[in-house]
């Protein structure tokens, strides 16, 4: 089972790191438009939803704390009575950045993405010869431009193979948490704000060495059978036309699939969802990759949340749910400012705020 990169690309999906795909990578190398499984993958979900909300607040402000999921699964249930009146109560939407401010950004985003795309090294020639060949035919496979991803920092290919997944599921980014809210907040006219620069996060990414990448991938294509996208991510063919030809499909001998929406039915039941330090690469990395994409970016919210508090009225802040679960949570860099963050039950009915 390809753990490794799969609980890296979840790792990172779940951060929530605002994603910008890019158009194309040269004038002749135009990226296709994600093309969706015939057979999506089906959500059983067989609970009465209860995500996770926090709320910090002093005598005139309250700042509740949603954690997201960008990319979610059409049936999936999140929303809630409590939740949907806190959501209609707030003044303003907070999300790491708003798709206005994406939009403005996503000139700088797609150059440290592909800038001189044609000047970086290949990923696929510091593989081992054979696993550049998988690497290839798994790019292939996802519809993807090979020339492009295969010139693409590693952090960012993985990004990529990351989010082609949950769309050969079946999840969308147009149903996603933030996508959802920020239609709504901007149909009653009130305001969208961002908590950060997406540009500054994607550069910060851009200073952490490739190396482990590169191992990291080598290693999950030497153990990859090759024949098809599900085999690569560790489960059996769902039937979504992306093997091989003339590929097996699973049997009942087989073991049996995991829940590839596992990760999302613990965060609707309101579970947590922190990520392992194995998901970041802390072991080849150090804590980087882990400061880089959660706990620098906690702390800036905090301060931002802090000096929010100042201002009256009761906003609403949707980040990705990996940011509020864990060690070096949002939670825990209010803690150290001396602020204290209560949960609130998205299950039951409220008491007035």
């Amino acid at each position: 089972m390809n753990k490794s990169i799969r609980g890296l690309c979840t790792g990172v999906l779940i951060a929530g790191l605002a994603f910008a795909t890019p158009a194309s990578a040269g004038d002749n190398n135009p990226a296709p438009p994600a093309q969706q499984s015939a057979s999506p993958a089906p959500v059983v979900q067989d609970y009465a939803p209860s995500p996770a909300l926090w709320l910090l607040r002093d005598d005139d402000t309250h700042i509740y704390l949603f954690g997201t999921f960008h990319v979610l699964p059409a049936g999936l249930e999140w929303r809630t009575a409590p939740l949907n009146r806190v959501i209609a109560s707030a003044d303003v939407l907070v999300v790491e950045t708003s798709d206005e401010e994406m939009d403005g950004q996503i000139d700088t985003v797609v150059e440290a993405m592909i800038g001189d795309i044609t000047k970086r090294e290949p990923i696929s020639s510091r593989l081992s010869p054979a696993s550049a060949a998988k690497w290839k035919k798994l790019i292939g496979f996802m519809d993807m431009p090979v020339e492009m991803v295969d010139r693409m920092p590693p952090i960012f290919s993985f990004m990529m193979l990351g989010m082609a997944q949950m769309d050969d599921l079946g999840s969308s980014g147009e149903l996603g948490v933030e996508t959802i809210l920020e239609a709504e907040f901007r149909q009653s006219g009130r305001p969208i704000l961002s908590i950060e620069d997406s540009g500054t996060v994607t550069q910060n990414l851009l200073t952490l060495d490739e190396a482990p990448f590169i191992s990291l991938l080598d290693d999950e294509l030497t153990r990859w059978d090759g024949v098809s996208i599900d085999s690569f991510w560790g489960m059996s063919d769902t039937g979504n036309n992306n093997a091989a030809p003339g590929a097996k499909k699973g049997t009942a001998a087989d073991p049996p699939t995991p829940d590839p929406f596992a990760d999302e039915h613990k965060w609707a039941r309101g579970e947590d969802v922190q990520i392992p330090d194995e998901d970041f690469m802390v072991a080849e990395h150090g804590p980087a990759f882990r400061d880089v994409m959660l706990t620098n970016r906690n702390r800036a919210w905090a301060v931002w949340l802090d000096k929010r508090l100042e201002q009256p009225g009761v906003v609403f802040v949707a980040v990705g749910a990996g940011h509020l679960w864990g060690r070096g949570s949002v939670q825990d860099m209010l803690a150290e400012r001396g602020l204290t963050v209560e949960r609130i039950n998205t299950a039951e009915t409220l008491a007035a705020q």
